[in-house]
């Protein structure tokens, strides 16, 4: 039997204020990080990865963004995809919990939406010690 486990981002506050998280407009052109901007985590190469999310064929998916490699990428399709406009994600106050399966804890942070309507979350899995950051729906 298979067992598979990833982090998702959950809001430490109850009820989910309107300005608990706040997407930033960023481009690759500006090469910037903004203030307050979410660390989620390492690549292979040690390069710092930011959360962020990209709009693609209707879908907000969320997305990784690399500013050393001048780079922000999304997983879909299963194929990974450059992006030069998309938003990064600046959260007043998060913590990763555990889940499992598939399930999405309580207050866990909307990253996006697919063309149908289903919601799509921001997590992250841990691979060859580095943290890779996706989408989880």
């Amino acid at each position: 039997e298979k067992f598979c486990y990833f982090y998702i981002i959950i809001l430490f506050f109850i009820i989910q204020a309107p300005d608990a998280v706040r997407w930033v407009k960023a481009c690759l052109s500006q090469n910037c990080i903004p203030p307050g901007a979410l660390l989620v985590g390492y690549d292979s190469d040690k390069e710092e990865i930011y959360a962020a999310r990209a709009e693609h064929e209707g879908d907000i998916v969320p997305a990784k963004f690399i500013p050393s490699k001048g780079a922000c990428y999304i997983a879909y399709d299963g194929e990974e995809l450059a992006k030069d406009q998309f938003e990064v994600l600046v959260p007043m106050e998060l913590c990763w919990q555990e889940a499992y399966d598939g399930a999405v804890p309580p207050n866990a942070v909307k990253a996006g939406s697919a063309a149908d309507g289903e919601v799509l979350y921001f997590g992250r899995v841990c691979h060859n010690a580095a943290y890779i950051p996706g989408k989880v729906h």
